[in-house]
């Protein structure tokens, strides 16, 4: 989807916990579709060093999306 698509439309987070920082912890769903992912494929996101994919229900998709960027040479950010 376009930055436009996702912008202009109306979107449901979903918080799943908060660490002890006060940091919430969840996703971003638009039309069924985790944002997050989407955004990690195209090597728009990271995740965080400290990251597991036990904090959120789906880690383990969050950690694959990063990973195939990678592998296609996408420009992940890097920090």
């Amino acid at each position: 989807q376009s930055n436009e698509e996702i912008v202009c439309t109306y979107g449901q987070i979903e918080i799943e916990t908060i660490d002890r920082t006060g940091t919430f912890l969840g996703t971003l769903w638009e039309s069924k579709v985790n944002v997050s992912v989407l955004l990690l494929e195209a090597g728009l996101a990271k995740l965080q060093p400290y990251f597991t994919p036990e904090r959120t229900t789906e880690g383990h998709l969050l950690i694959q999306a990063e990973e195939r960027a990678k592998k296609a040479l996408l420009k992940v950010i890097t920090c």
